[in-house]
């Protein structure tokens, strides 16, 4: 089997292009050029295999077709998470990245296409509520979660309108060996002597989603029988 891994060398992307090396499959990493963790990356994957490397922009149309090419299944991992960006930046990947993919997997008629979402599309849940796939998409007018919710009601349009095979997965915060985001950043400004502080009026739950059950629910939505989407 023929899988395309977007954002490769993420920290979700890289742990899914291991678990699928390791079942023996053929995979294709699409990631931005010059990435920093691209030679670790590469030394660790080949004791299971291979991957072909694809260095390209996501926001690039023609690149993301020519990374699709060939493929029978997706995993749609890119994004910009960097909260000190401007928002035309989250527009261009979150957004204008994920209408490529969908786009360029519809054309080449792809088996599935999973697209890695988050929870924070719902909201933050209130206090004795449950957030499903189903629950309402809000707004945070916070450039990162506005611009994911765009890239789910793309995925949507694209699976209700073109037949695409998509299946959208939300994680909440993901976390585990691998991440080198929202944990290693707040271990380093406790280190630096920093402080930050989050105020609410009433109390919540942030949701953690271990990074090997977030690719054990990539590798089951990859494998749902054809004609099933889901979220």
């Amino acid at each position: 089997m023929h899988y395309l891994v977007t954002g490769g060398f993420g920290f979700v992307g890289s742990a899914v292009v291991t678990a699928l090396l390791r079942a023996g499959n053929t995979v294709r990493v699409l990631d931005l050029p010059g990435h920093p963790l691209q030679p670790a990356f590469e030394k660790h994957w080949r004791q299971y295999g291979e991957p072909e490397i694809v260095a390209g922009d996501i926001a690039r149309a023609d690149v993301v077709e020519q990374a699709v090419k060939g493929c029978q299944r997706v995993v749609h991992a890119a994004a910009l998470l960097n909260s000190i960006a401007g928002y035309s930046q989250f527009h261009r990947v979150n957004v204008l990245g994920t209408e490529n993919v969908c786009r360029a997997a519809a054309l080449e008629n792809i088996q599935r296409l999973v697209v890695v979402s988050t929870s924070d599309v719902f909201g933050i849940p209130q206090l004795g509520e449950t957030i499903n796939e189903d629950s309402p998409l809000r707004p945070w007018s916070e450039p990162y979660a506005d611009t994911k919710i765009q890239a789910v009601k793309t995925a949507r349009f694209y699976r209700d309108t073109q037949s695409l095979p998509v299946t959208l997965i939300y994680p909440g915060w993901v976390y585990g060996p691998g991440d080198r985001q929202f944990f290693p950043a707040i271990i380093d400004m406790i280190r630096d002597r920093h402080v930050f502080t989050w105020e609410r009026r009433n109390p919540y739950e942030i949701n953690l989603t271990y990074i090997d059950d977030l690719v054990e629910a990539i590798l089951k939505a990859l494998n749902l029988p054809a004609g099933q989407h889901g979220e």
